[in-house]
């Protein structure tokens, strides 16, 4: 090519390829100023990005990019006070009124608002005053929509990105991790599974970086997603998880190309491990899995090792297959809510009842989840329960016998911070619901029963069930939604005979008053040991210690880094810690 050529191509580019989008004129101006500097030489007649209108305009509501949703171009109406209810076209010479409009795209790349519906409702929050009639239209646009306002912004902008999205096009997006598990990113998992081709997921597995965005500790994940063609069947997935989360653009094109240059990808099914390493060490692993269905968790995106993948992988399908054997040993699993119903949330017990530490009633509670009070399994309860006669402030009453028939003899933790908390469920003498617990009605299971199904759950076996389906929030800190624990596979403890249900009633009547460390340091506890070794004997398995040193490596357990970098003589000397 020759310089005019490459002149050429630039200008085309910028003038009819390139489309961008943004409400805040800071940042298109900076885009524009930044795409001008790549070629400083060539003049454009015009630049396709876009300033949004976002506020209230003569009693409509605008949502910035989101107005997109209705078409593919978007009037403009002047203010007459000239605030920004305008759509304004801006260059890198000049900025003017116009109608904004978007082609049909063969690549989306966003990276979006996170900010959610719940929590206060921040929806809008840079705007107080307009806030409440913009989330009010925002709800009626996306009625008919793949996305859940519940999951945030981010589940909007998808669903937005497909609508403009051509056949064999590409979303390239940088969301929270949550997509890949969460209740309220069901919608969105199920829009890609139905419509594209899930290619590609990269995940931050790094304990000091989990994000990729600047302004956000929250962990995140990356994933690149082409559309299908008519009648066409969506291939594989290829997972990747950052081990180290690249610094600087430059470590990030260099390991970029190392990816692209990585041969076969080891798959779930078979054994091996990708790896993809650098002059500083072990950066990343790699995995292929099948496509996922509809709703289904994206449970590559959340495991940082293969092999523990595999584990969990297998296990969710009721067998036990060790690292380096590709033998299967038979586990009788169900899902937790075949064994037992989960009660009401937090909030519904908060319409129903108030605490008390000093009072009596008839409905006791454990309340918190105090990392260095909760260290046993047994459990009593810490509050009471007294019912409401009015409705608290701004709520409805709730039925207080109707709450209270959920409660249970056992609590499963709706969050945890695995690097200081030690119980996945806890047990009771007596029901109980609790604040920070579902609570399971388990009448269908007799007194052996449910002591066998509380140690499973505080195994490494329940843990790594629980690991895989876990919802991250940022590194150790997690949550685990009702909907993710009714559908979790456990031991299934109806099928147990009576000999093998009485040495789990003897294991449990020795260990469960003995203090657990916590989850992340399950492979040197001596506690957690005793139970997985008791469950092994019980059930025929092989010794699982593989997967408790896998697990402690995890640093979503953890919250540890699971390869520090390595540094040469050479690398020493250009990595001062400084940021490119």
């Amino acid at each position: 090519l020759e310089p005019k050529d490459l002149s050429t191509l630039h200008r085309t580019l910028m003038e009819n390829v390139l489309h961008g989008y943004d409400v805040l004129p800071s940042a298109v101006h900076l885009t524009a100023s930044t795409l001008a500097l790549l070629a400083p030489d060539i003049a454009f007649v015009r630049m396709n990005l876009y300033v949004m209108p976002m506020g209230i305009d003569h009693g409509n509501a605008r949502l910035g990019s989101l107005d997109f949703l209705d078409g593919s171009e978007i009037k403009t109406q002047i203010a007459l006070d000239y605030s920004q209810a305008e759509t304004l076209r801006t260059g890198a010479s000049m900025t003017h009124v116009t109608n904004a409009k978007v082609p049909k795209l063969d690549l989306c790349v966003m990276n979006p608002p996170f900010v959610r519906s719940v929590g206060g409702n921040l929806l809008f929050g840079s705007l107080p005053d307009e806030r409440g009639a913009m989330q009010t239209e925002l709800k009626q646009r996306v009625k008919n929509l793949s996305a859940n306002v519940t999951a945030g912004l981010g589940s909007v902008f998808v669903a937005l990105a497909d609508k403009h999205l051509e056949k064999s096009g590409r979303l390239a997006f940088v969301l929270p991790a949550a997509l890949a598990t969460g209740e309220a990113w069901g919608p969105t998992r199920k829009l890609i599974a139905d419509k594209y081709h899930l290619e590609t997921v990269i995940s931050s597995h790094d304990a000091s970086r989990p994000n990729f965005s600047e302004n956000t500790d929250l962990s995140e994940l990356l994933f690149v997603a082409r559309k299908l063609a008519s009648g066409e069947k969506p291939g594989r997935t290829t997972y990747i998880s950052l081990w180290r989360n690249p610094r600087s653009i430059h470590e990030a094109m260099h390991l970029a190309n190392d990816v692209e240059h990585v041969g076969p990808v080891a798959a779930v099914e078979g054994v091996g491990v990708t790896s993809v390493r650098t002059a500083s060490g072990k950066v990343a692993e790699m995995v292929t899995m099948p496509p996922a269905a509809g709703e289904e968790i994206w449970q590559g995106a959340i495991i940082s090792q293969a092999e523990l993948l595999r584990v969990s992988w297998s296990l969710q399908g009721g067998t036990l297959r060790l690292p380096g054997s590709d033998k299967g040993f038979p586990i009788p699993m169900a899902p937790l809510s075949d064994l037992g119903e989960l009660g009401y949330d937090r909030r519904d017990i908060h319409d129903a009842f108030e605490i008390s530490h000093d009072d009596w009633s008839p409905y006791p509670a454990f309340w918190g989840h105090d990392a260095e009070a909760v260290t046993t399994i047994a459990q009593t309860s810490t509050a009471r329960l007294m019912a409401r006669t009015k409705a608290a402030p701004g709520r409805k009453l709730k039925s207080a016998t109707s709450v209270w028939s959920k409660s249970g003899r056992i609590l499963v933790a709706e969050r945890l911070r695995t690097n200081t908390q030690k119980l996945v469920a806890l047990g009771f003498s007596e029901p109980v619901l609790g604040n920070t617990w579902w609570a399971v009605s388990t009448a269908s299971l007799d007194d052996g029963q449910i002591k066998a199904l509380l140690l499973f759950l505080n195994s490494s076996f329940g843990i790594a069930l629980y690991f895989a389906r876990r919802v991250i929030t940022e590194g150790a800190f997690v949550q685990m939604k009702k909907p993710a624990w009714a559908s979790m596979p456990v031991l299934d403890v109806r099928s147990l005979q009576p000999s093998q249900l009485a040495a789990l009633g003897a294991a449990y009547d020795r260990v469960a008053t003995q203090p657990l460390q916590p989850i992340a340091k399950l492979a040197s506890d001596k506690v957690r040991i005793d139970i997985d070794d008791t469950l092994c004997k019980v059930l025929q398995l092989p010794s699982i210690s593989p997967i408790r040193e896998l697990l402690e490596r995890e640093p979503g357990l953890s919250n540890r880094e699971i390869a520090p970098r390595q540094k040469s003589s050479m690398t020493a000397e250009m990595d001062d810690g400084s940021e490119d």
